[in-house]
């Protein structure tokens, strides 16, 4: 886009007559020689140079534009802001106008310590390898803890956080980083709210929940709603979790026990006079449910087929379970509430280990 721009006031020029015609040919040998491969820089700014100061307003103030965005691409910032405001004061109503004082009043804002922590960042900003390269983001980030406040020092830091978020991988490094922005007062406030939902999305993929709860109550206001309402849902899910887990080693053990009383034969007799008619029955139930589950346009199957094997193994341990337990009330309703609620606590762990996402519809 930046090639072509020189080219389009080309032809403008050309139609507001003769007197411009030298400004816009060295305009257009400008952008010629900055679009070859590789491009002549040096031919390119003296064209410009030419151009600049050219007796017609458009043609002149276009070179000054062009020379502030070569300043601004070989990181030259101080001469790329003069030659901006240079641009707008030459010819205020010049098509670049409104771009030379966006990029003016951008890199004013980054000019804290006289340009020199914008360039380093920027250094390590536009190499692909330097980006990507521990030691470099470590010498990036020790050397932003010793810039002037300002957005410089938090760019950097959101910079290195999401190479170690990604293409490193340093959960812990990151989450650092994110912290030091979040409590940065020279934060914007997008920043700011940025850093703050990334720390708790790493906490939650680094698996620690409890870690997210804290950084989302520390951090309040500056999380969205959605946010807190996914770490809310990870704790009501990791205590459904427990409870689960303890509703499946307290029916494993009790029926341990009564197998152990009554005999492992006798357990497994039971459960096989039922076997053919508990196959029939799960894939019955569960297929329904899929099929039923499946028509509807953001329906999906998938979960009432991986609990079919779950409601077989419940129904066949509650068979032996009885067959070979007590018989007073008490206990047998005792392992009606278990074995029922054992096929909950198996589809719950089952599901939040495979497809978590259909456990959002229960509000886990």
């Amino acid at each position: 886009m930046r090639l072509f721009l020189p080219f389009l006031t080309i032809v403008v020029a050309l139609l507001a007559g003769p007197a411009s015609a030298d400004g816009v040919s060295d305009l257009h040998q400008g952008a010629t020689l900055r679009a070859r491969k590789p491009p002549d820089l040096d031919g390119a700014r003296a064209a410009f140079e030419r151009a600049a100061a050219s007796s017609d307003p458009e043609a002149s103030a276009s070179g000054l534009y062009f020379l502030g965005e070569m300043d601004e691409d070989t990181m030259r910032f101080a001469e790329a802001v003069t030659h901006y405001d240079a641009s707008i004061a030459r010819l205020p109503s010049s098509r670049y106008a409104q771009r030379a004082a966006t990029r003016s009043s951008s890199l004013k804002a980054h000019s804290e310590g006289d340009f020199a922590p914008l360039v380093r960042l920027e250094t390590v900003r536009r190499d692909p390898a330097l980006s990507s390269n521990p030691i470099a983001l470590k010498a990036l980030t020790d050397a932003a803890d010793h810039f002037p406040p300002g957005p410089v020092r938090v760019e950097a830091r959101l910079m290195a956080a999401e190479a170690y978020r990604g293409r490193v991988h340093r959960p812990d490094e990151q989450i650092a980083l994110l912290w030091l922005v979040v409590r940065d007062p020279r934060a914007d406030v997008i920043a700011s709210r940025e850093a703050a939902v990334e720390i708790v999305d790493a906490e939650i993929a680094k698996g620690d929940v409890d870690a997210a709860k804290r950084a989302q109550v520390e951090l309040g206001g500056r999380l969205d709603a959605a946010t807190t309402a996914r770490v809310a849902r990870l704790v009501r899910r990791r205590r459904a979790d427990v409870l689960a887990t303890t509703v499946l080693w307290i029916s494993v053990v009790l029926f341990g026990i009564a197998v152990a009383r009554g005999g492992v034969r006798r357990a497994l007799d039971a459960a096989l006079s039922v076997l053919p008619l508990s196959v029939v029955f799960t894939i019955f139930a569960g297929g329904a449910g899929g099929y039923l589950a499946s028509s509807y346009e953001l329906g999906n199957a998938t979960p009432f087929l991986m609990i079919i094997p779950l409601m077989l193994l419940t129904i066949l341990l509650a068979r032996a379970w009885g067959a070979v337990g007590s018989t007073r009330v008490p206990a047998r309703v005792l392992r009606a509430v278990l074995c029922s609620s054992t096929v909950f606590a198996l589809a719950l762990l089952v599901l939040e280990r495979w497809t978590p996402q259909y456990l959002e519809g229960f509000g886990l």
